[in-house]
């Protein structure tokens, strides 16, 4: 619907406000960010916390057997979930 319309009048002014809602609903008038490449402030606090350490793959898999090994003795020969196997593996890690 186009509507002609007098500048100045309370019409002009409620439409130049839906035209910047629309914009910025739509994203006509957005502002991009760049990405900076500017090097950071260093930290004057020390890092508290270890380096993580890679645990090889011989030992996730003695992991994952001998939660294995325990699962199947408590349910009664039964095999866990692959998700279940993953879930205890990432336990085990942590507790380290």
């Amino acid at each position: 619907m186009i509507h002609i319309i007098r500048r100045g009048s309370a019409r002009s002014t409620i439409s130049t406000v839906l035209d910047e809602v629309t914009n910025a609903i739509h994203g006509a008038n957005m502002q991009w960010r760049a990405k900076s490449y500017a090097a950071s402030v260093p930290s004057h606090m020390p890092k508290s916390h270890k380096p993580q350490k890679r645990v090889s793959k011989d030992d996730r898999r003695a992991m994952v057997e001998s939660y294995v090994n325990r699962y199947r003795e408590t349910h009664a020969g039964k095999f866990p979930s692959v998700s279940d196997a993953q879930k205890q593996r990432k336990q085990e890690l942590f507790r380290k």
